[in-house]
């Protein structure tokens, strides 16, 4: 994803340098990796604290045998192949939206701090900062809905959408069925169904898969673009097991 042509500060020089614009770090939900965010400069470094509506950095936290509904707004001009480690999804559908409107929403709920890498300049209320994270609290009150983000769903007193444009469009024939990969096309919102359970176990099963799916250091999602991934468009994901059920894979003995 290529950046914007800017006037800026070098931070080397300190002379001010015509940039043509480049490769810039695209983040899945504007979050590094480890969930922290730039809060301040000492001594010329950078200073990162967690955001306190995540745990230990950790945003999607699904609960076994759970099926989530996941809408993946894509503001960036690339098409990103979307892929769920651990877990099986069904695509239900794709909707345009107005990205203008949707994006200056976005930013004008940025609350301003942090620091412009670039001029070291602190952002104003309203202003996007990158890296930061959602610009609204993660928990929204309810625990069957996860905030972060301006509702691409809103409406107006109207009741006519904000942002949704046309009708939701179906999967393409070659997209129906389970899969763990789906594009994410630029200027549309990507509907999943995630189910936190193997395809092939009844709902409502007890222990759903066989083995615990929170040992270990866990599982992610991400882009599947190889630049991207390895530039931080990754999440981690933690699974909350159901404490029900026997596991017939025992980690440390069967893997």
């Amino acid at each position: 994803v290529m950046g914007m042509p800017q006037a800026a500060t070098n931070p080397v020089t300190g002379l001010m340098t015509n940039y043509p614009g480049g490769p810039l770090e695209i983040l899945v939900n504007n979050t590094k990796w480890d969930g922290k965010r730039i809060v301040g400069v000492t001594s010329g470094m950078y200073m990162f604290e967690p955001r306190t509506d995540f745990s230990s950095g950790v945003s999607e936290t699904p609960k076994e045998g759970d099926t989530e509904i996941w809408e993946i707004v894509n503001l960036t001009a690339d098409a990103h192949p979307i892929h769920l480690h651990l877990t099986s999804f069904q695509l239900m559908n794709r909707q345009a939206f107005d990205v203008k409107a949707y994006s200056a929403a976005y930013a004008a709920a940025f609350p301003g701090g942090g620091w412009d890498p670039m001029n070291m300049a602190v952002y104003p209320p309203g202003a996007y900062i990158p890296g930061f994270g959602p610009p609204l609290d993660y928990n929204t009150g309810n625990t069957r809905a996860l905030g972060g983000n301006p509702d691409i769903a809103a409406i107006n007193g109207n009741g006519k959408p904000l942002y949704l444009k046309g009708a939701a469009l179906p999967p393409l024939p070659e997209e129906a069925g389970w899969k763990d990969t789906v594009i994410a096309y630029p200027e549309q919102v990507t509907r999943l169904a995630v189910r936190w359970a193997p395809q092939d176990v009844p709902i409502g099963t007890k222990g759903s898969y066989p083995f615990d799916p929170s040992g270990g250091d866990g599982y992610v999602w991400h882009c599947h673009i190889v630049d991207h991934e390895d530039n931080e468009m990754m999440r981690p994901t933690s699974v909350t097991p159901d404490g029900e059920g026997t596991r017939t894979f025992v980690q440390g003995t069967d893997y």
